[in-house]
């Protein structure tokens, strides 16, 4: 059922996918609830017994502009005074026109 809650499809509807398409959206789909929302990894890469390394990754650092964007106006967001925004609002990122 998680397969079809992903999808959005009753399971009338996966049930008539080829058997290869089945399995590999449930294969999917438990590859994706492995894996750490963190960091994207997934536990069995790190330990040797499960054919891993424990050095299988390492870290860096990343610049994305739009989080750049995102978080200067998260930040005069937070600032704002009380009442500016109704409960519920959060910061989000529109697509410019003509860009």
């Amino acid at each position: 059922m998680p397969v079809c809650v992903a999808y959005r499809i009753p399971h009338s509807e996966f049930l008539t996918w080829s058997a290869l398409d089945r399995d590999k959206a449930i294969w999917w789909q438990v590859r994706t609830s492995r894996t750490c929302p963190q960091c994207g990894t997934r536990a069995e890469e790190w330990d040797e017994s499960q054919g891993g390394d424990l050095h299988a990754y390492t870290s860096t650092v990343a610049h994305c502009r739009g989080c750049e964007v995102r978080g200067q106006m998260q930040e005069q967001f937070e600032k704002a005074p009380k009442g500016s925004y109704r409960r519920g609002s959060y910061v989000t990122m529109i697509r410019n026109p003509g860009v």
